[in-house]
């Protein structure tokens, strides 16, 4: 039996790391329809994260990645979380060492602001946006030198991390993905049926309501079970009657010159170690 056999599991070749509210929904769906790349079908597999699937063992990795196509790939914004996320740059340096990682990185104020919205849409955050954006939840994964140096630290050598710029990827999409392709090692050129939108945009959201929120937490076990396909259907049928239109979000400026100040000086390293020039990024 041939080492690429559908019925057989296997390491990816790729990563997607992050960051959260980055693009990388939209970036796994476009990847996947390479004919040459395999996206899982399960997006989020955090499978090297304590709280994600790291219980479950390399035997369970390898069965998401049964694919006969050339190079294989997962995304996990949660990989690029640290310090709420601890270990996994290690534990991925021992298992898939020669995995090519992909990061996608977003003015980090937008991504922050973004983020807020991903989880007052979950029914997770009540606070008010400019109290909720003090939150190191909101800081930490727009920190994205920081992020980088924790895999660095663990041993990954700086040109196996590739950055995508969120921005680039909307207006310059061919090129971005282009590149990527090439560096995957696949026909630069294939033909794809790109999105004619970014997946999970802000826009879109909508807010629980205190009912919503009670069902979601219920159901939400047996979403999670569902495959990764099917789940956004089942969840737009069960919860989008018990959701509402999300209120404007505000944030006022004094928040946004706070965001600034704490992202500034990593945007600066990352210009300066990377040579991209994060045109249109607010710091």
């Amino acid at each position: 039996m041939e080492p690429n056999h559908p019925a057989e599991g296997r390491l990816p070749d790729f990563v997607v790391i992050g960051a959260m509210k980055g693009g990388t929904t939209t970036l796994h769906v476009l990847l996947g329809q390479h004919p040459e790349v395999f996206t899982t079908a399960e997006k989020e597999l955090e499978f090297f994260q304590d709280r994600g699937n790291w219980h479950r063992g390399e035997a369970w990795y390898r069965q998401q990645f049964r694919t006969a196509r050339r190079v294989c790939g997962e995304s996990s914004p949660g990989y690029a979380m640290w310090p709420r996320v601890t270990d996994v740059p290690e534990r991925m340096r021992a298992l898939v060492p020669d995995a090519k990682l992909i990061y996608c990185v977003r003015d980090p104020v937008a991504r922050a602001v973004s983020h807020y919205k991903h989880r007052l849409a979950a029914g997770v955050e009540r606070r008010a946006p400019d109290e909720a954006l003090t939150d190191p939840i909101y800081v930490d994964p727009g920190r994205y030198h920081a992020q980088m140096l924790r895999y660095f630290e663990a041993g990954w050598h700086e040109d196996a991390i590739h950055l995508v710029q969120s921005e680039r990827l909307r207006t310059e999409r061919p090129q971005v993905l282009a590149d990527l392709f090439g560096l995957l090692g696949v026909d630069p050129g294939a033909a794809l049926e790109a999105q004619g939108r970014d997946l999970h945009a802000s826009r879109h959201k909508r807010v629980p309501t205190p009912l919503g929120r009670t069902v979601k937490r219920r159901t939400r076990a047996f979403r999670e079970r569902l495959p990764w396909s099917l789940r956004s259907h089942v969840e737009f049928a069960l919860l989008y009657p018990l959701s509402r239109p999300m209120p404007k979000v505000v944030i006022a400026e004094a928040t946004r010159e706070r965001l600034k100040e704490a992202f500034a000086p990593e945007a600066e390293k990352l210009r300066r170690e990377t040579g991209l020039r994060l045109e249109g990024w607010s710091v």
